[in-house]
């Protein structure tokens, strides 16, 4: 992965502009929502909308157990359709990461029975089938783990100043993913400062993701 620790000094190599004509000419794509919040069914936002105590929500993960999951079944479905790559989230903004992390153990290996890293199994799948893969990485909000809360405070655990679980879960969480194919800016925040909106702070995250 290309990880990015001060957005405001990047600029783009010519590596990166290829990728990004090569994202434009691919057109056809699939974006993967998927964690905990599946057991719900009431979309990735929920925890928030709903404003559900971290404790209660965490619960959840004992629920969670996708034994029906098939990374091959996956794939071929989506070249069929005509994809040319997949992105995934790996981790949304309630916290929950869907592949193993000692940064925090709230993540699919360690809080469910499943017990199994999905991503990996899809990045292998992916390589065998010749299909581009990223993965989405939720840094700039963390509900569970804290550092910040959109659209309210409602739960204790999420006093957290944004630089420590940037330091301390985010960071490390990314460096450990192995083959994130996604641009990370982990001072986003910082970004979104210096920014006249919020619609472009959400522009210049999105930048950085298709830079694959």
């Amino acid at each position: 992965a290309n990880f990015v620790t001060d957005a405001r000094a990047y600029e783009p190599t010519p590596e990166n502009l290829a990728a990004r004509e090569s994202f434009q000419d691919a057109k056809f794509g699939v974006f993967i929502h998927w964690g905990v919040y599946s057991v719900l069914g009431r979309g990735e936002w929920v925890m928030n909308n709903e404003k559900i105590p971290a404790a209660e929500y965490e619960k959840l993960a004992k629920e969670f157990n996708p034994t029906k999951f098939n990374a091959a079944e996956w794939v071929s479905l989506f070249k069929n359709a005509g994809a040319k790559y997949i992105v995934i989230t790996s981790k949304h903004h309630d916290g929950f990461a869907m592949y193993g992390s000692k940064a925090s153990d709230w993540n699919i290996l360690k809080a469910t029975p499943f017990g199994r890293d999905p991503l990996a199994e899809l990045a292998k799948a992916c390589q065998k089938h010749g299909m581009r893969l990223g993965f989405y990485y939720s840094q700039a909000q963390d509900w569970t783990n804290g550092g910040s809360a959109a659209s309210g405070h409602w739960d204790p655990k999420q006093d957290r100043d944004m630089t420590d679980y940037i330091q301390k879960v985010a960071v490390p969480q990314v460096k450990s993913g192995g083959n994130l194919n996604a641009v990370i800016a982990v001072n986003l925040s910082r970004k979104c400062q210096s920014l006249r909106s919020e619609r472009k702070c959400k522009l210049s995250f999105y930048t950085y993701l298709i830079d694959a």
